[in-house]
């Protein structure tokens, strides 16, 4: 295609998603409502000086084949529209281009049959670089699934906070490309500029970066359905070996729902849930209970009449129980409440 050609027919906002203002990678690249992307420098490149995204991971790479050989079919009729967007480096002493957006465009280019692209090269530091990276494909993937969703706004969180070299944010330390947001910021942070960067709510944000903290099993589980996206958020904030626990349990039966209710539940009692039997008792209650209407743990409640009949042991070994370091007197509460629950 020509080049001047290619330049009428230039863009970088998804045709399929009507916006009112310009996206954060039209912002970088100097796209505003008075210069359009026509404006733009672009070059021919080669596919095969082109390298995958390198710098830092790629947050999208689960559905990056979905639908790659409908997108090559139309490449094949059309050609490749919108260029991809490059940063150029050196190996070797030879000029090479790290992919920073565009991967399913290069994939599907490959499967047409092309040997080169339309791209933009751009000069951009590490910050700026995830924020193409992620804004890109945010505009322009039809389906992503919660967990690329959580991993890209994490990696806009690091840039902005890249960006800002301080914790406190202000009008003053925003990027001045993104000075049109200042009226749309609710919380001064970076997850709040997040969530004006890509127009939705701060709540929102900081659900889908809660989904970060959960073990992998879970987080597929989330992508499947499986568990609500909030449910997952709640989750998040049982440690890792509690995550494992629900794990098993989801894995040993399959008719056990994780609902929003029950993650809630699980989050608010997490500091008494030390053992698995306690949270399989909290998801798979008796069978007499109706689902509706959970049992309340009777747990907390024993462990307080623990302490009280404690008092009521002879001296001698109420000091033996004093001189016990807290670990060690927790391992033997659990490990009793273990092989009671073993053995009956």
């Amino acid at each position: 295609m020509a080049k001047d050609d290619f330049k009428n027919r230039l863009t970088f906002s998804s045709p399929e998603k009507k916006t009112t203002t310009k996206s954060v990678t039209d912002l970088l690249l100097g796209i505003s409502d008075n210069v359009d992307s026509k404006g733009l420098e672009f070059t021919i490149v080669a596919l095969d000086l082109i390298d995958p995204l390198f710098s830092f991971h790629h947050s999208f790479e689960k559905t990056v084949n979905k639908g790659i050989e409908k997108l090559a079919d139309k490449i094949r009729a059309q050609g490749v529209l919108e260029p991809v967007i490059l940063r150029q480096y050196l190996r070797d002493g030879i000029k090479r281009y790290e992919l920073l957006a565009g991967h399913r465009r290069c994939m599907a280019a490959r499967l047409a049959g092309l040997t080169e692209v339309p791209a933009v090269i751009v000069n951009v530091n590490d910050a700026n670089a995830k924020l193409i990276a992620t804004d890109t494909n945010l505009e322009h993937r039809e389906e992503i699934l919660p967990s690329e969703m959580a991993d890209a706004y994490k990696l806009q969180v690091e840039a902005l906070k890249q960006q800002g070299k301080q914790r406190d944010f202000s009008p003053d330390s925003i990027d001045k490309s993104f000075r049109h947001i200042l009226p749309k910021v609710k919380e001064w942070s970076a997850r709040g500029l997040v969530a004006a960067l890509n127009g939705i709510s701060v709540k929102k944000v900081a659900c889908y970066l809660r989904l970060n903290e959960l073990n992998q099993e879970l987080l597929d589980l989330v992508d499947d359905k499986q568990i609500p996206i909030y449910a997952g958020a709640d989750l998040s904030h049982l440690s890792m070996q509690q995550q494992q626990w629900i794990c098993e349990i989801l894995m040993n039966n399959e008719r056990i729902k994780i609902t929003s209710d029950l993650a809630v539940s699980l989050k608010d009692e997490k500091e008494n849930l030390i053992s698995k039997a306690i949270i399989e008792a909290i998801l798979n209650p008796p069978a007499q209970e109706t689902k509706e209407h959970p049992p309340k743990p009777t747990y907390k409640k024993a462990l307080r009449n623990v302490e009280k009949n404690i008092k009521k042991l002879p001296e001698e070994q109420i000091r033996k129980i004093e001189l016990m370091d807290e670990k060690t007197l927790q391992e033997i509460i659990l490990v009793a409440i273990q092989n009671y629950v073993t053995n009956h």
